[in-house]
């Protein structure tokens, strides 16, 4: 699917991603984690070809991503940014947008319908003919989804997609993901900050620091090494019923792991 290799990015002389190499297949969630400013941002752009790396190389499908034409990218990839500007839009319209590298005028029935499905499947149904200044977070970004959807992209790129959400609209939001990922066999790489949502989530996780790429690891196989050393502070991993939680290690948080092992008794 995604293939990167030896990836690097320069500001100016300033240096904020070094020699990156990853790959990722389809019908799968990877999640980039790593302490503000480690460069999560910038490489989603430049996958995107927002900005253009000084060297290596991106392709997808087998095929250099510079090699297709904006509109053939665009159909290809879809970018969620932290912000996305859609102001003054109806629910329903914003929606539309993500059909555009599509249409070759104005939308087909097919569009409309496509819309219409998406719109009842993230439960935006009465709220449809609403202006985006009138929704709330969680709604927000169920928007923003849905015009990823039905763009019908192979490759997501998100950048903090659950930022700022309580915990029913994340769970809400991880379970639309998963269930684009598996039927239309595509493949999601996003950036969040919650490492317990990054494992609930995430096929594989990618560790940036310093621009580096530290470590590329299944979610079974990150151990508290890599954490520790990934955030500079000591992180424990405690295992109950088939879930991996994450807490920081002292004596202060004892508390919190005799809590973790009443709620698995």
């Amino acid at each position: 699917m995604l293939k990167v290799d030896h990836l690097s990015f320069q500001y100016g002389k300033k240096t904020i991603l070094s020699n990156i190499s990853f790959e990722i297949p389809s019908e799968s969630i990877t999640v980039l984690l790593g302490p503000n400013g480690s460069g999560k941002t910038t490489l989603l752009r430049c996958l995107d070809l927002i900005l253009v790396p000084q060297q290596g190389s991106i392709s997808l499908n087998d095929r250099p991503i510079q090699s297709f034409s904006p509109n053939d990218l665009a159909r290809r990839i879809a970018y969620l940014p932290q912000r996305s500007p859609m102001a003054g839009l109806t629910v329903y319209d914003a929606i539309l947008l993500g059909r555009k590298p599509y249409l070759s005028w104005n939308p087909a029935p097919k569009d409309h319908e496509l819309v219409e499905k998406t719109i009842r499947r993230l439960n935006l149904g009465d709220i449809a003919l609403q202006t985006l200044d009138q929704l709330s977070g969680g709604e927000l970004q169920k928007v923003s989804l849905g015009r990823i959807f039905v763009q019908e992209p192979d490759l997501i790129l998100l950048d903090e997609p659950m930022s700022a959400l309580d915990l029913k609209n994340r769970l809400e939001i991880m379970r639309h993901l998963t269930h684009f990922v598996h039927h239309h066999k595509a493949a999601v790489l996003m950036s969040i900050h919650d490492l317990n949502d990054a494992f609930r989530i995430a096929d594989r996780l990618l560790f940036l620091k310093n621009g580096i790429l530290r470590a590329d690891e299944k979610t079974s196989g990150v151990s508290e090494q890599i954490l520790s050393d990934v955030y500079d502070i000591p992180l424990g991993i405690f295992t109950r019923a088939n879930s991996r939680l994450v807490v920081p290690k002292g004596e202060e948080n004892h508390g919190i792991e005799k809590n973790v092992d009443k709620r698995s008794d």
